[in-house]
């Protein structure tokens, strides 16, 4: 265990670049959530940094013991450091630096999928991944302009969702769709069929787009299948989080309805 009492530590320096995403291939978890999700999975901790003054707590002294099984150095610093470190609004007292996994589409193909076509803010992108792991889908794939999945915004907002499911962040969102190579549906807001009207057994790849223009013509033109979400006409679209979820779980009650 190394003791890090200075700003100009060379490891205290990387803990910074990577909480602020800067790291290629490095991603910060910050907090115990979101190390004990990662522990689950029983993946490789490249760094183990926590409060010195919180070492003996009984949610923080397993988490140090898992670092270390997997792999971590462990770093101690002062709570004024830590402060640094953490991007919570109250500073967490551990946080891991991790490899993000990666996954091979091609193994992935027949599967269920969401796909992200340029959704810009970390909220939603978080939130999508919430809502496809609650719904049983395990495939997440973002296409350019998306919000990286392993970006720190986008974990806090995913609450873990990222090591339940295969994320994949592509060049080429419409050749990745190719490679999956199950029906592509995408939600528009109009000209399109009710999506209450489809049959959703099969496996399927929903597309969903960019906040403010939607799908690109790219995309547009790769869909198979396009749907709209009924609703009161009081505003033009449902938030494309909000619409994710309502597409994800008319998916899942099908299925389930048999």
């Amino acid at each position: 265990m190394k003791t890090i009492t200075s700003r100009e530590n060379p490891g205290f320096r990387q803990l910074r670049t990577v909480a602020a995403g800067k790291e290629r291939g490095r991603a910060l978890l910050d907090g115990i959530h979101l190390c004990e999700a990662w522990a689950e999975r029983g993946w490789p901790v490249l760094a183990c940094a926590f409060a010195e003054d919180a070492a003996g707590h009984a949610e923080i002294a397993p988490l140090i013991a898992a670092a270390d099984r997997l792999g971590a150095d462990l770093l101690a610093l002062g709570r004024p450091l830590m402060a640094q470190v953490s991007q919570l609004d109250s500073a967490a007292p551990i946080v891991w630096v991790v490899a993000p996994p990666t996954a091979d589409l091609a193994r992935l193909a027949g599967r269920d999928a969401i796909a992200l076509d340029g959704v810009q803010d970390p909220g939603n992108v978080g939130t999508m991944l919430r809502t496809a792991a609650a719904a049983g889908v395990k495939v997440a794939i973002a296409g350019p302009g998306t919000a990286g999945f392993w970006s720190p915004k986008v974990l806090r907002a995913g609450m873990g969702a990222q090591m339940l499911l295969d994320c994949v962040e592509v060049p080429d969102l419409g050749a990745a769709l190719d490679t999956l190579g199950v029906p592509v549906i995408g939600t528009v807001v109009r000209g399109a069929s009710n999506l209450y009207g489809f049959d959703l057994r099969g496996p399927r790849a929903w597309v969903f787009g960019n906040e403010g223009r939607g799908l690109s013509a790219a995309i547009d033109d790769r869909l198979d299948e396009r749907c709209t979400i009924p609703h009161s006409g009081a505003i033009e679209s449902l938030n494309v989080g909000a619409a994710a979820a309502v597409c994800l779980f008319e998916m899942q009650r099908q299925r389930m309805a048999g």
